[in-house]
């Protein structure tokens, strides 16, 4: 620290922040406690709290170990995941067993080798987890506590924080190249903008340098989302990262003194395409999981972010949307992080249902802009038909070779599914370390089946022993997209995808009533050619006698 010029840049804010704890989130826990007292859902989301931070009490902190990506990824999530909602079971309850535990897992990360050399974006979850949990219980740690923590953020995680905002440690390209425009950059400045309001007191120069830094850093990733609330990345990574995003604009809306107003770097409510990203995992969730290509999970996103954003947006919707999918649906069940946020910031008041259109149009022209479709027969009904395609740019983040792919959901179940990041139910863990696994190119990425378009239920032409089934760096647009009470159509313009083709579109259809769907292929290639139609599916499947045909069956649906 000594060797190392603080920036004369201030962002303003230590100006206009609140001097008090807590001020991360939340100002007052006893709003929080009033309101578990009176309402069904928060009274649900703390008793998942509580019983989360029960069920840690008696269990070792996390241990420091390497991955086969040679970071420690899986155990600064494991911290960041489970430190939180013991610090807010204490903060509900005021039982001191969670107080102490949580001083007791802050102090065995304070001892470990390191917050994240290989890696900033675990130095990220670590900062964050940091940072709230010692703004919450400031008030209840001793002085010498507060002492402690301070060192190991300082040394620990602000030290590596400074190396990559000086290009000087090998996470820099997620700071100042074309990297930067990915879910790192959202969760990396947005955790670490979290934990400088933390400790803008006790490290008012680092804070400020780190605010500095992340006020330039934190906008290069607002490219991931379109104006219509699309993201650039698979769903999964819409939370991961937009999550961050509003983690941090809500901590700064939070620690903002009454009455004064954030400094204009760092007010960051009109980017684009925020207002409305809700829109995104609405679309994308299916009845039994969500629309998982590329690199995403399969489950059902039901974000709290989502209660942040109907708040400051003024679009109640999408809270109704978040708290009736968590109430009616099987699928999902809130997390100890989940409920922890929909405490703070679930407003019942502005929950109100709202008409939403049934079809959703993704078309984006920009370099790694998002581009499918959503149709479905209803929202509400369980048994609803549901299909979603994927269309758009080949070597987008977290992508696969997927350019007309699609999931089918009907009568509660998936007929026609995804792999997504977890192939033969891997741990995506250990599928980001596989071999080249990173490498878009025939003889890295994609010579893995669910990352090839035989997996991801699209139509490929002419495929060769050993190649790609797809161009690697193919952009294939939405074309056409039509919305009715009765009937919704889109097409994907898959000529790109194969350089054999001359012309090849492929159109979905609801019809009859929104009960049928039509998949429809129109290609037109240079030579004769031989085409593969793949669905992969978990049901049972009778051919018929001329083999035009197939019966899917699943239980007593058919």
């Amino acid at each position: 620290w000594d060797a190392f010029e603080m920036t004369d840049e201030k962002t303003g804010l230590a100006d206009v922040m609140r001097k008090t704890h807590p001020r991360i989130f939340v100002t007052d826990w006893q709003v929080i406690r009033d309101r578990i007292q009176t309402d069904e859902n928060m009274k649900a989301w703390a008793d998942t709290v509580i019983a989360f931070a029960d069920s840690h009490l008696n269990t070792s902190p996390v241990e420091y170990t390497i991955n086969v990506r040679g970071n420690i990824n899986e155990d600064s999530t494991e911290f960041k995941d489970r430190v939180v909602p013991i610090a807010a079971a204490y903060c509900i309850t005021g039982d001191t067993r969670y107080k102490d535990r949580v001083y007791k897992e802050m102090v065995a990360i304070g001892n470990w080798p390191d917050w994240g050399a290989a890696a900033w974006l675990c130095t990220a979850h670590i900062l964050y987890a940091y940072g709230v949990c010692y703004d919450w219980l400031y008030n209840d740690f001793t002085p010498e506590q507060r002492e402690t923590l301070t060192g190991f953020v300082r040394d620990q995680g602000f030290k590596e924080s400074v190396l990559a905002y000086e290009c000087k440690g090998p996470s820099h390209g997620w700071v100042d190249g074309g990297n930067a425009k990915t879910n790192w950059c959202q969760v990396c400045n947005g955790s670490n903008l979290v934990a400088a309001i933390a400790f803008a007191d006790e490290l008012p120069e680092i804070a400020d340098y780190i605010l500095d830094k992340a006020a330039i850093g934190l906008p290069y990733s607002f490219q991931e989302i379109s104006a219509d609330g699309a993201y650039a990345e698979p769903l999964t990574y819409w939370d991961y990262g937009v999550r961050h995003q509003v983690k941090a604009m809500a901590a700064l809306d939070s620690a903002l003194e009454p009455g004064k107003t954030l400094p204009a770097r760092l007010d960051f409510k009109d980017v684009r395409g925020i207002s409305n990203t809700s829109d995104f995992p609405i679309y994308y969730n299916g009845i039994t999981g969500s629309f998982n290509y590329g690199d995403a999970a399969s489950e059902i996103v039901c974000s709290p972010i989502m209660y942040w954003l109907a708040n400051k947006y003024d679009k109640p919707q999408y809270a109704w949307y978040a708290q009736n999918l968590e109430d009616t649906n099987p699928s999902v069940s809130l997390t100890g992080k989940d409920a922890v946020l929909s405490l703070l910031w679930y407003d019942p008041d502005n929950a109100a249902g709202g008409t939403m259109p049934l079809d959703k149009f993704y078309k984006s022209s920009e370099q790694y802009g998002a581009n499918g479709i959503s149709m479905r027969s209803s929202f509400e009904d369980l048994d609803a038909l549901i299909v979603m395609a994927h269309a758009g740019d080949a070597t987008a983040s977290h992508s696969n070779l997927d350019a007309g792919g699609f999931v089918l959901d009907w009568a509660g179940k998936r007929w026609v599914h995804m792999y997504g990041r977890e192939p033969g139910g891997e741990n995506a863990g250990v599928v980001y370390g596989w071999p080249k696994y990173h490498t878009r190119t025939e003889d890295g990425r994609y010579t893995y089946y669910h990352t090839r378009g035989e997996a991801n239920n699209t139509i490929i032409a002419n495929p060769q022993q050993g190649a790609a089934d797809m161009k690697v760096d193919y952009y294939a647009p939405m074309e056409r997209f039509d919305s009715g009470a009765n009937t919704a159509f889109g097409i994907i313009d898959m000529t790109d995808t194969n350089a054999d083709y001359v012309s090849a579109k492929r159109g979905f259809m609801l019809t009859d009533m929104r009960q049928t769907l039509i998949i429809q292929d129109e290609i037109v290639a240079n030579k004769p050619s031989e085409y593969y139609w793949f669905a992969n599916t978990l049901a049972s499947i009778t051919l018929a006698l001329d083999g035009k045909s197939a019966l899917l069956e699943m239980d007593d649906d058919k």
